[in-house]
């Protein structure tokens, strides 16, 4: 078993972290906003590599908490869209504009009439769309 009072390179400051700002679920806009400062405050004080081991593990379940309610919230926003608004959330959430769309798929010109509804996409565009954005493909389907 693991000590998290002391490492070998010194402290484990693993429970004043928790003490500063719990892990528990988040479960909206401002608990979100809240990790995400925590997070970025950690990210920016020191390299990863810098890191106790109690620092470490903090930095990691904190982001694996504030990545879940990411993906719910994302989930959640999806469904209530066409394929093509799905598309253009998901591109908005990666910072994508119509070119990267365009090099992923292989044709900058079919990615601009897909995205103004002047061309459906094919099913191999589908799959590379959904590869790339970790979803199902029936999210681009009518």
């Amino acid at each position: 078993m693991r000590t998290t009072t002391n490492t070998r390179r010194g402290r484990d400051h693993y429970f004043d972290l928790v003490r500063a700002f719990p892990l528990r679920p988040i479960r909206s806009p401002g608990e979100h906003a809240d990790a995400t400062a925590v997070l970025l405050k950690l990210a920016k004080a020191k390299p990863e590599s810098e890191m106790d081991v109690g620092e470490r593990d903090y930095f990691e379940a904190l982001v694996m908490l504030i990545q879940r309610f990411e993906q719910s919230h994302r989930d959640s926003a999806l469904p209530k869209l066409t394929p093509i608004d799905r598309l253009k959330f998901l591109m908005e959430q990666l910072g994508m504009n119509v070119n990267d769309v365009g090099r992923l798929i292989g044709s900058q010109p079919n990615a601009s009439l897909i995205l103004h509804g002047k061309r459906a996409m094919s099913k191999a565009q589908i799959l590379k769309l959904a590869r790339h954005f970790g979803v199902s493909p029936g999210l681009f389907l009518e």
